[in-house]
């Protein structure tokens, strides 16, 4: 074998797993919870998914622990275990209790969040959640929250405060009008 054919196959062949790469990739897409529609890809060996800021994969669900389950890339298939989260891991609807290969389409539940273990077009990168909008001015107040009560009821009390102090207001004038 000459040194041109050694190039040209290892050329090929390097060719070859960088299109794979570029055209399919896994990610997990949220079907369910906070960040419904978001898409993170499986990009390294081990992408580890939870709460915790170091994760992969970040999921703003206080019923995921902080590091909830990870998925380990081993000899081209991916594993799924579950690193001893409080409120357990379930693939298809059944408790993750030891390490299991992932299928494509599976389902995978924790806290309020369900993702859907894909194969993505292309190169997968996370993508945001588009924001919500609110329908008018009164959604926007109904959705403040200070502590455990709404705006609007802080608001009803501004009301009627001001209603008072002016009635106030008014009675003390009128005392001064007549008994002056």
């Amino acid at each position: 074998m000459t040194l041109q054919n050694v190039y040209n196959t290892m050329s090929s062949e390097l060719n070859s797993s960088i299109t794979e790469s570029q055209h399919t990739q896994a990610c997990l897409v949220v079907k369910q919870g906070s960040q419904i529609g978001m898409v993170f890809p499986i990009a390294n060996e081990i992408t580890v998914v939870g709460r915790e800021p170091t994760c992969n994969v970040i999921l703003h669900d206080l019923e995921v622990s902080r590091r909830h389950f990870q998925i380990v890339l081993k000899d081209k298939q991916f594993i799924i275990q579950d690193l001893g989260s409080t409120n357990k891991t379930f693939v298809n609807q059944t408790e993750l209790i030891e390490s299991r290969p992932m299928n494509y389409g599976d389902t995978i539940s924790l806290g309020q969040t369900i993702l859907m273990f894909d194969m993505q077009k292309g190169k997968a990168k996370a993508t945001p959640k588009p924001p919500a909008t609110p329908q008018s001015k009164l959604d926007i107040i109904k959705k403040i929250t200070i502590g455990k009560h709404q705006v609007g009821i802080l608001i009803g009390i501004g009301i009627l405060f001001m209603l008072g102090s002016c009635g106030f207001t008014t009675i003390v004038l009128f005392g001064l009008y007549f008994f002056s």
